[in-house]
């Protein structure tokens, strides 16, 4: 088949090549850009997306292709079949379903934030949400989670390890109404969004940050909850979560202030969770700490920033199954 351009004025949103099951039927056209040319059609849609192309693709170093905001529906509509399925197929282990939604939302977690106005990315995130409420509720679900995190920090995977933290205190925590707790994940998922378009010798930088500098990062909750009104998200829970994040109970937080009954459950559960994946995780500046000694700080050190209530439901939460017995 020939293939075919379209006029650079065309718009795409970029999907990571991972995500694409190979053999599967395609419900969009699969277009690639090389070296900032138009696009051109590489696979159509309605047909079959083999191993032998994703082969190929890989091979000539492409990590992404791009899909016409005219298919964002049927892609959408795509990938929330898959992800539904991926957590709830009971046929197979938890083990390899949370492998498989752990890969998939690692790679769709990339490509929103590198293009986080795609008009696809409130439904993903949606899905993405919908589906580890829906797993998180196996009993072991988060430890075994834990076990196949990546612990190298980027700013994707660590806001898809505090979905699935927040998801998981949420449940641990006797709350039991699922949409509520699905927005509590989409809010984790998008509370660094605000980070987009901070420098990345910023948000990188080795050793102790200047005022400026720390007034800068500061700035993120504020840019992140703009970022949702501007795309018309409507959850008020998940907007509230991006902007409060880094409120403490104390009232030292930023960027309000808050304190006390201000600050809502969910943000105080996505706080933690925040807290103790950022700690736990290997930083450019810092070296991960032990689960113990992230849990002795919250405890200890800032045991007036975040309610102790469910930090001790959250040190529950973390032990392995035959340790709770």
């Amino acid at each position: 088949m020939p293939m075919q351009t379209v006029q650079a004025a065309s718009t795409f949103f970029a999907v990571s090549l991972e995500i694409l099951e190979a053999g599967k039927i395609l419900p969009c056209d699969i277009w690639l850009r090389h070296d900032g040319t138009d696009p051109i059609l590489y696979r159509a849609k309605d047909l079959a997306f083999e191993p032998e192309h994703v082969r190929r693709l890989a091979e000539s170093g492409v990590e992404s292709v791009l899909i016409s905001f005219e298919d964002a529906r049927a892609w959408t509509d795509y990938l929330g079949q898959r992800l539904r399925h991926e957590a709830r197929d009971e046929s197979k282990p938890l083990s390899g379903r949370i492998e498989m939604l752990l890969r998939t939302s690692r790679a769709t977690m990339n490509d929103i934030y590198r293009d986080p106005k795609a008009p696809v990315v409130k439904e993903q995130v949606s899905h993405l949400a919908d589906s580890i409420t829906k797993i998180m509720q196996q009993p072991d679900a988060l430890v075994t989670s834990i076990r196949m995190m990546e612990h190298d920090y980027y700013t994707y995977t660590h806001s898809l390890h505090v979905a699935f933290y927040g998801v998981s205190l949420a449940h641990a925590a006797g709350l039991h109404d699922t949409s509520y707790i699905s927005s509590i994940g989409r809010g984790c998922l998008m509370h660094d969004i605000g980070k987009v378009g901070l420098s990345h010798a910023l948000l990188n930088k080795r050793g102790r940050l200047t005022k400026e500098e720390f007034d800068q990062i500061k700035t993120h909750p504020m840019r992140g909850a703009r970022m949702l009104d501007e795309a018309h998200w409507g959850d008020p829970i998940a907007r509230d979560i991006v902007l409060c994040h880094h409120e403490d109970l104390n009232g030292q937080g930023y960027p309000h202030g808050r304190h006390d009954d201000l600050i809502s459950v969910a943000c105080r559960i996505a706080s933690i969770s925040d807290a103790f994946d950022a700690m736990t995780t290997d930083r450019s500046y810092a070296r991960a700490m032990s689960a113990n000694d992230a849990l002795t700080i919250l405890r200890t050190r800032r045991v007036d920033a975040y309610d102790q209530s469910l930090i001790k439901v959250f040190i529950t939460m973390l032990l392995d199954p035959s340790e709770k017995r």
